[in-house]
């Protein structure tokens, strides 16, 4: 198992749930070997309290889809190999551009969370989580 949800550590409300909708991906759709480590890896690296729950689902491609909505802007990050994701973001209605980030490139991920909730109380990229492998 790629690890628990529950444990002692102080973290946003929205991960437990998050981490578990990524764990329990339908096997219908198989993943590329280690979209499912990197996107828990990912929910965990992130202390965002105020953004909510995810949209999470798995996609034809073996990819793994992660959409936050907060205000009127959205953050979506496909998980498209062990090392790295495709994020795109809409603000207001208006696509910008799809950007691809490396697992260890955590200023640019770290950029892109604060982007869609600046004024999150309690938000940093866990540096060793993205660079670590399981």
């Amino acid at each position: 198992m790629i690890g628990s949800a529950d444990t002692a550590e102080p973290r946003a409300s929205w991960l437990d749930g998050a981490i578990r909708r990524v764990l329990g991906l339908p096997k219908q759709l198989p993943l590329r070997d280690g979209v499912q480590v990197l996107a828990v890896q990912l929910l965990r690296s992130i202390e965002a309290d105020s953004l909510p729950v995810p949209s999470i689902y798995s996609t034809s491609q073996g990819t793994i889809r992660i959409t936050w909505e907060h205000g009127h802007r959205m953050l979506l990050v496909s998980v498209a190999r062990p090392d790295r994701f495709r994020c795109g973001r809409i603000d207001g209605g208006v696509s910008l551009p799809v950007r691809t980030i490396r697992r260890n490139r955590v200023e640019e991920m770290r950029g892109l969370v604060s982007w869609l909730a600046p004024s999150a109380n309690h938000m940093f990229v866990n540096v060793y989580l993205l660079n670590s492998k399981w």
